[in-house]
């Protein structure tokens, strides 16, 4: 700290005579002597470490707007697409700017991005501009800004007379909650329902049958939560990013290492122009049922997703089995995996009765 304070001290004194052009050549050519230039890069450091404001960018996307019209002079950025003109302020310095192609994947309720056509870095201060397209309905690009830490989204969409200045303000990654409505969901109870038919036991995670039946389950209980019939006859087509997606939420700890698939089993792969897995929709209405019990913090970074299990394998006898499936929050945003989460294991636990 006292070496900190002496570095800025020397520096506002630098400073001091530079403002007023006071003293002789000496007496500046002393102080600027005092001031080496690996301290000055200390003094900026410990500036730029102490913004720590979460506004990143202020956005200005309506040619009609007096705050539009009031920036003159700023630098245009080649995105290389043709759309609206934004112009942009820089709040931060080392603020990262770019523009992602991306597809709403409504199984899951999240954006699939496709690349990135744009990335730059900015500079406190500096006004910017730059083309970008505009959808109608569904955006199909969006406006990125981030220091590292956290992020800004702007989906470029229209939006009627929106704000003349839109504040992009930067959020750490926080996963959503798993409720039942939640995709994640889905995967979790996958995993119970298969833990429970396997009687308690880790096996089924390299059955083959097993494991591709826990992908099926979870992607036909998606794409029945988003509206979809999965019981037409027809195979649920997935790309293969989205398909990946699933499995490494569901499997993280296998890397990519996935059993065959099984002969006669829920998952076809089709490689062509557009790799895909064709689904054979699973339901397990007629053998399962379940209870959600909730979400536990374990207190150790991992949650608990409980479930009571319901089997009818004879169609008279009914088996119970409580489940805990093991998850993990990411850390940071991945954009291969929307889910937020990854599956670490399944446990027996004990629910209270009723």
């Amino acid at each position: 700290m006292k070496k900190a304070a002496a570095i800025i001290a020397a520096f506002a004194i630098l400073l001091s005579f530079a403002a007023c052009n006071g003293g002789s050549d000496i007496e500046t050519t002393t102080a600027a002597e005092a001031i080496t230039s690996e301290a000055v890069s200390e003094v900026m450091a410990v500036v730029t470490q102490a913004d720590d404001s979460p506004l990143l960018l202020t956005l200005f996307r309506y040619p009609d707007s007096e705050e539009y019209k009031s920036v003159k002079k700023c630098e245009k950025l080649e995105t290389g697409l043709d759309g609206e003109a934004w112009k942009l302020r820089a709040e931060k310095d080392g603020v990262k700017v770019r523009i992602e192609y991306i597809r709403w994947v409504s199984e899951i309720c999240s954006y699939r991005v496709i690349n990135t056509v744009f990335e730059t870095e900015v500079e406190k201060g500096k006004y910017y501009v730059l083309s970008c397209p505009v959808a109608e309905t569904i955006p199909e690009y969006r406006l990125v800004a981030d220091d590292g830490r956290i992020r800004a989204v702007q989906t470029a969409q229209r939006d009627g007379a929106g704000e003349p200045e839109i504040e992009m303000i930067g959020e750490s990654f926080k996963p959503s909650e798993i409720n039942e409505d939640s995709p994640f969901y889905a995967l979790c109870l996958s995993h119970a329902i298969t833990a429970a038919e396997y009687h308690g036991n880790d096996a089924f995670r390299t059955d083959s049958y097993a494991f591709w039946q826990t992908f099926a389950f979870a992607v036909t209980e998606n794409y029945e939560n988003a509206g979809g019939d999965a019981f037409n006859g027809e195979k649920l087509s997935l790309t293969e990013w989205l398909a990946n997606a699933y499995l490494n939420a569901l499997y993280p700890t296998f890397g990519g290492s996935y059993p065959d698939y099984p002969d006669g089993g829920e998952v076809v792969y089709t490689p062509g122009r557009y790799e895909e897995y064709e689904v054979r929709p699973c339901s397990y209405g007629d053998y399962h049922s379940s209870e959600f019990y909730g979400v536990e913090d374990n207190g150790d970074g991992t949650y608990s997703v409980k479930f009571r299990i319901y089997t009818y394998p004879d169609g008279n006898e009914v088996l119970e089995d409580d489940k805990a499936v093991i998850v993990e929050p990411l850390e940071s945003f991945d954009n291969n995996n929307p889910f937020g989460y990854v599956i670490l294991r399944v446990e027996d636990c004990s629910l209270p009765m009723g």
